[in-house]
């Protein structure tokens, strides 16, 4: 009796480990394919985000029709993938859609947004779209447009979670009157059913009008909120500043955001990540002639937690795409 016990349970072990090792058969010595042969390139224009379940959902954008559209599939921890063969459309026959950016919606699907030029006559809008963990659009074959100023160009979106399966996305926005242009940043948070919770056009993060044209860095703060951090050009050289917004889209700090560091010469790239009830900002810096990093610790009241112009942690001899690609 205990042979045959112990043989059952050899064989039980045997069908287990030969299961699992089915199971992971998906995953291929040079990589599972998600798209073939579509993919036409672009700035950042992959964006990945775990599905919640040991797996990713994966976007990009391509040209398999006449004009290039938003795409996305999921593949699972075994390298198996669930969608439609070369991924869901989210969005078809944009111009130039650009830099993805993606966040977890909470239900085992995605929240992506982007860069979305509609075609000559319009200005760039930044557009985004949910995806359900079967694959399903759920905020219409186009997205939702999250603000569109017939007088500005939206740029470089990114985006974080708002706790409650929606999203919170943050741009640049360059705008023209006669021969004047300036930047400005705004925010706006988009619940799961893709509508608009901070007005029609969003919340104005800053108002400086010197926001430099590059993709802001955002963390949630996990109250419904978010950490905002940017390069700004209103002491004269590029300095980091920062803000702070609530679930309801109230500017928590001084209008026009907080100074991390106006050290002088080139502040650059700022990213941020949520460190107990504040954030730790970390950009990179040419304060000394020499390109280096330095990092800042912002409590959740805007309390500094060391040098007003930030601790210096490596010399940074490289170039700077490498912190580019980080930010992604």
């Amino acid at each position: 009796m205990m042979k045959r016990t112990v043989l059952l349970v050899g064989i039980m072990i045997a069908l287990l480990v030969q299961g699992l090792a089915l199971r992971e058969s998906g995953w291929k010595a040079d990589g599972v394919v998600i798209c073939d042969g579509y993919f036409d390139g672009g700035v950042y224009p992959l964006a990945i985000v775990k599905d919640g379940r040991g797996g990713a959902i994966v976007a990009w954008n391509d040209s398999r029709g006449p004009d290039e559209s938003i795409y996305a599939q999921r593949v699972d921890s075994t390298g198996q993938v669930h969608w439609m063969e070369n991924g869901v459309c989210l969005r078809s026959e944009t111009w130039f859609p650009d830099k993805l950016d993606a966040v977890r919606d909470g239900r085992g699907g995605a929240i992506v947004v982007w860069e979305d030029y509609p075609g000559p006559g319009y200005s760039e809008q930044i557009r985004a779209q949910r995806v359900d963990s079967s694959g399903v659009p759920r905020w219409g074959s186009g997205g939702k447009v999250v603000t569109s100023d017939p007088y500005a160009w939206e740029y470089w979106p990114r985006i974080v979670t708002d706790g409650e399966k929606g999203a919170i996305v943050a741009w640049v926005e360059w705008c023209y009157y006669g021969d004047s242009s300036y930047t400005r940043l705004y925010a706006q948070r988009v619940d799961s059913l893709g509508r608009l919770k901070w007005g029609s056009t969003g919340v104005l993060v800053c108002n400086e009008g010197t926001v430099l044209d590059w993709f802001p860095g955002m963390v949630s703060d996990r109250q419904g909120g978010s950490f905002i951090t940017w390069e700004d050009s209103r002491a004269g050289d590029r300095s980091i500043y920062a803000q702070r917004i609530d679930s309801s889209g109230i500017l928590q700090w001084a209008p026009g955001g907080i100074s991390v560091c106006t050290a002088g010469e080139i502040q650059d790239t700022p990213l941020v990540v949520r460190s107990f009830d504040g954030s730790i900002i970390t950009w990179i810096d040419k304060r000394s002639g020499d390109w280096d990093i330095y990092a800042q610790r912002i409590d959740g009241k805007v309390g500094f937690s060391g040098s007003p112009m930030g601790l210096k942690s490596v010399q940074y001899q490289g170039l700077k795409e490498d912190m580019e690609l980080a930010q992604r």
